[in-house]
């Protein structure tokens, strides 16, 4: 049995875009509502969770989409491929986003950053003021370059996209029957 043509081009294109763009939305929602800036971490990982949601929903629907277009057949190879590309579609425009919203929309972001580091530290263990301004002089001293931002922001969707799209694969896949 012949594989029907599937346009996985045109599949990963358009999830990943939409991923890329709905994941830019969320962003500026938590921008808007001043929860980018959080200290609670409650509401971090509430939004991580819906963060990771929004990430299963476009990978899952690309994979389908894939499976659709490919007669009803999916290898867990066939998934991990689209749900990487899709997540790494999706990381360059989150990446790019979180570039511009770093130096033009917000240039004190990681300022904030630090700032909300500091509160969870000094409510987390007994530091004293000098131990809580050397931490802050590390983090400081370590802030990450635009390029690294730029690319460890793919490099964790890549890796979110293998996680999410093999256990999807191996969830939905149906294997193509071997000709006789």
């Amino acid at each position: 049995m012949e594989t029907k043509n599937v346009n996985f081009l045109s599949i990963v294109l358009k999830n990943g875009l939409l991923l890329g763009l709905a994941s830019v939305a969320f962003n500026v929602v938590l921008y808007v509502t001043d929860l980018l800036y959080t200290d609670s971490t409650l509401m971090g990982i509430l939004t991580w969770l819906v963060a990771t949601a929004i990430s299963v929903v476009f990978i899952i629907m690309a994979i389908e989409q894939y499976k659709k277009a490919n007669e009803g057949f999916l290898s867990i190879g066939e998934a991990i491929k689209v749900g990487v590309l899709v997540a790494v579609i999706a990381g360059v425009i989150g990446a790019i986003y979180q570039v511009i919203y770093a130096t033009i929309i917000d240039p004190d972001y990681y300022d904030k950053v630090v700032e909300v580091a500091m509160k969870k530290m000094s409510a987390m263990a007994n530091f004293n003021e000098e131990q809580l301004e050397e931490f802050q002089d590390k983090m400081y001293a370590n802030k990450p370059s635009i390029v690294s931002s730029f690319s460890t922001s793919i490099i964790f969707s890549a890796i979110g996209g293998l996680i999410i799209s093999a256990i999807v694969g191996a969830v939905k896949k149906k294997e193509q029957p071997m000709p006789l």
